[in-house]
């Protein structure tokens, strides 16, 4: 069941990760790029510790599996990076 949610998830990532590397290139230079990037920061590092947390308390509960662990951190940081571009394009519409 992980593996094919880790596989559906695999593309939102890599197209989020160039969003992302586009938006830094292109606009991330200039003082609002900047703004932008701090507020989506500020949110992507606090779901970064939140979800490793909540890993690592699901890993002693449980005992999970070197596989299973791998692709519960692949699956946090593709739904971080999916979160990521979709706060960049939010506040990058409201400013």
């Amino acid at each position: 069941m992980l593996t094919i949610i880790t596989y559906i998830l695999f593309i939102p990532l890599i197209l989020s990760f160039l969003h992302w590397a586009t938006f830094m290139n292109t606009e991330g230079k200039d003082e609002r790029g900047q703004i932008i990037l701090g507020r989506v920061s500020q949110v992507t590092w606090g779901l970064i510790i939140f979800g490793g947390a909540i890993l690592l308390i699901i890993d002693v509960l449980i005992n999970l599996s070197k596989t299973s662990f791998q692709q519960g951190l692949l699956i946090l940081l593709s739904i971080v990076m999916i979160l990521n571009s979709t706060f960049i394009f939010r506040i990058k519409k409201t400013m």
